[in-house]
């Protein structure tokens, strides 16, 4: 759970970003956010190992109370890692549109 909540940190981090990209004067937001999606898709990635290796570790868990228990902490664990990700998917999404229409802005002058 304490990597979930990490998870989501970054991602409310990552989407703080993403909403300064198109302020004028922050040229550097653009590198933060590329470096933002990097942390949080290696930490998406980890979790989401992290919780493939519980349900190999439920499978083979013989004590059926542990079992039951281990389960239901999965699921929750699961639907939480699942929301944070659908969060990340769009900022991430948000991120690319927001740098495509700077990099067109760059490109046409539109910033005359």
């Amino acid at each position: 759970s304490d990597n979930i909540y990490s998870f989501q940190q970054n991602v409310s981090l990552l989407q703080q970003l993403v909403d300064g990209m198109d302020r004028p004067g922050n040229a550097e937001a653009l590198s933060q956010v590329d470096s933002q999606v990097a942390v949080v898709h290696d930490l998406s990635v980890r979790i989401g190992q992290q919780l493939t290796d519980q349900v190999a570790y439920i499978e083979q868990t013989r004590d059926r109370n542990e079992a039951s228990s281990l389960k239901v902490t999965h699921a929750k664990l699961g639907k939480d890692y699942n929301r944070v990700l659908q969060q990340f998917r769009v900022a991430e999404d948000m991120a690319r549109q927001k740098q495509r229409a700077i990099s067109s802005r760059h490109r046409g002058g539109g910033g005359m």
